[in-house]
């Protein structure tokens, strides 16, 4: 009996003895555990993105990207930036961009322990200097207008500008693929160029506004950087607090928002002769060293074509130049109050 209770005893500390090795070992490896977990979320580089997803320089101009990182506390990575063309614009490794000739580029901040990657469109636009004109056409294109309107630019060796609606641009995704090829610049006026629906809330501006957008990314293969409001900054169908919202939201998106100040009066509800509307054309550019042009080539504008070509003749003769607004440089153009 006093054996088999030296055997039971003896038997009882081996198990008490293993117990406690098992539980330091599993607290051994538990604090381990946590030390790692720890020494790796304070080691954790943060996550990246550029401030803005797409930036517009000029030629000869430089500009810094901002990044955002978070959580605000983690380490910042050391980020490698790429230009995936130099020759449009090249990157420093301070994340310093410089504008060489017009186009689009990607620019890309990679960071070099992780091979994370964040992304950024630069444009670049033109400078234009001295006496320039900014021709503008809103609402097209049509079949029977717009054809004309480019075989004149083309005589002339003008570039334009054309701000597309959306419907009109899905009958027609040739001519709009022939203003790019030819040189001239594209820009949004909305899909359905219906006020009363694309004014009703900022939310439905946009979503008509990126209907068109993705239209002409698709026919052009590139995101347009104009836009010009149906009706300009400052009508009737829209308060001017939500007009101020939608402009601001558009800046954000990386688009320059533009009205005009000068313009032949073919809107008008009467129908003016191709004489008096080159005399308004020619009187109101007169006014600007450099001047953004509302015409419109839409159905029934037909004389716009020869409205246009009066324009031109007269003034390539005073030493005038005629560019897209990826040229312009002048002051923002806005009817309404920013």
């Amino acid at each position: 009996m006093r054996r088999y209770r030296i055997k039971k005893d003896r038997k009882s500390r081996i198990i008490r003895i293993s117990l406690c090795i098992c539980m330091a070992f599993f607290v051994t490896v538990t604090v381990s555990l946590l030390k790692n977990t720890v020494d790796h979320e304070i080691n954790k580089e943060a996550d990246f993105a550029f401030a803005k997803n797409s930036i517009t320089i000029r030629t000869g101009s430089r500009a810094d990207l901002k990044m955002r990182y978070s959580p605000a506390g983690a380490k910042k990575p050391v980020l490698e930036y790429l230009s995936g063309n130099s020759r449009i614009a090249s990157v420093n490794k301070n994340g310093s961009v410089s504008g060489k000739s017009p186009g689009t580029v990607k620019i890309a901040a990679v960071s070099q322990s992780g091979g994370d990657k964040a992304v950024c469109t630069v444009t670049v636009r033109k400078v234009v200097r001295g006496k320039a004109i900014f021709l503008t056409y809103d609402d097209g294109p049509s079949s029977n207008v717009t054809p004309r309107l480019l075989d004149v630019l083309k005589k002339y060796n003008v570039h334009a500008t054309f701000f597309i609606v959306g419907y009109e641009a899905k009958k027609y995704p040739r001519i709009v693929k022939r203003e790019y090829n030819e040189g001239h610049t594209v820009g949004i006026h909305t899909y359905s160029h219906k006020y009363k629906k694309i004014y009703a809330s900022k939310k439905a501006f946009f979503k008509d506004f990126e209907k068109d957008e993705q239209l002409l990314k698709k026919i052009a293969g590139k995101k347009p950087a104009f836009c010009r409001m149906p009706g300009d900054s400052d009508n009737t169908f829209v308060s001017r607090k939500r007009a101020r919202a939608i402009i601001r939201e558009m800046k954000q998106r990386g688009y320059t928002c533009i009205d005009w100040n000068a313009a032949s009066y073919d809107a008008m509800g009467r129908k003016y002769s191709v004489k008096k509307m080159t005399r308004m054309a020619i009187r109101t550019i007169r006014e600007n060293r450099q001047s953004v042009v509302l015409m419109h080539d839409a159905k029934p504008k037909k004389a716009t074509p020869r409205v246009t070509e009066n324009v031109i003749r007269y003034f390539k003769k005073r030493g005038y130049t005629f560019e897209g607004l990826d040229g312009y440089e002048g002051r923002d153009i806005l009817f309404i109050n920013k």
